[in-house]
């Protein structure tokens, strides 16, 4: 390959593009092809030493085993020591077709039919907390969108890039207290796998006097990690209360 001109490597199972100044220097290009029964392709490997390219090129693999109805299914896979990565592409007439920014790494064709997973984390704090946190967990194509809604009601999860927890500060006045509320949350990844998952939760008042959860009561107990005040029956007044003892 030539790091001056546009590069082609072309079979009848895969394309490679490699355009011109992406590449730093000249190179010998070498491309090997490996039998696989665990993915929808073969195993390809574009050169037999790490190459990093100034600008992306395009790959494209043929699906040998084109057996799935939801072609958005499919995806290709980096597999780099074993591990797989996901690099996705895009489905059409029987190839899929993605980019990539370096050679020497191997490529074929996979799926990802499993939908996220939701969990939610810790709800007997949620409302302690006055913080609803959910986590999220797609470990291929990885989760392209989410919703919640408390009630129907749309709720404003945020998260951070570097974490899988979505977090959403409770509203008061969104969110009635006193009553009951259903929580429904929906992901769906980068192959459109949907999953939803539906939680009910109680916004309790705090009684006599505003909780803060590094308070601590006449009976010794940390109202932070002590749910006692917020049952239905028997609430203890938590850090208002005249030395009670929680039962």
């Amino acid at each position: 390959m030539v790091h001056a001109r546009n590069n082609h490597c072309i079979t009848d199972e895969l394309t490679l593009i490699v355009p011109a100044e992406s590449l730093y220097t000249d190179i010998c290009f070498n491309l090997n092809k490996a039998a696989s029964d665990k993915h929808y392709s073969d195993i390809y490997t574009l050169h037999d030493a790490y190459v990093p390219m100034y600008n992306k090129g395009t790959l494209k693999i043929k699906v040998k085993r084109d057996s799935l109805g939801n072609k958005a299914q499919y995806g290709l896979v980096t597999i780099r020591n074993g591990k797989e990565s996901w690099a996705g592409g895009v489905y059409s007439d029987g190839f899929i077709t993605a980019g990539i920014n370096r050679l020497g790494d191997m490529y074929a064709v996979a799926c990802d039919t499993i939908a996220p997973k939701i969990t939610p984390v810790q709800p007997e704090k949620w409302v302690v907390l006055k913080e609803i946190k959910i986590k999220l967990q797609d470990d291929k194509s990885g989760v392209k969108s989410f919703r919640g809604t408390i009630d129907g009601n749309y709720a404003l999860f945020t998260h951070d890039v570097k974490s899988s927890v979505y977090k959403y500060i409770i509203d008061p006045t969104r969110v009635e207290k006193g009553k009951s509320h259903l929580l429904k949350f929906v992901a769906a990844d980068g192959c459109g796998n949907e999953s939803s998952s539906e939680s009910t939760f109680k916004y309790w008042p705090i009684p006599n006097a505003p909780f803060t959860p590094n308070r601590i009561a006449p009976c010794g107990t940390n109202c932070g990690v002590c749910y006692v005040h917020l049952r239905q029956k028997e609430a203890c007044p938590g850090c208002s209360s005249d030395g009670i003892k929680p039962k």
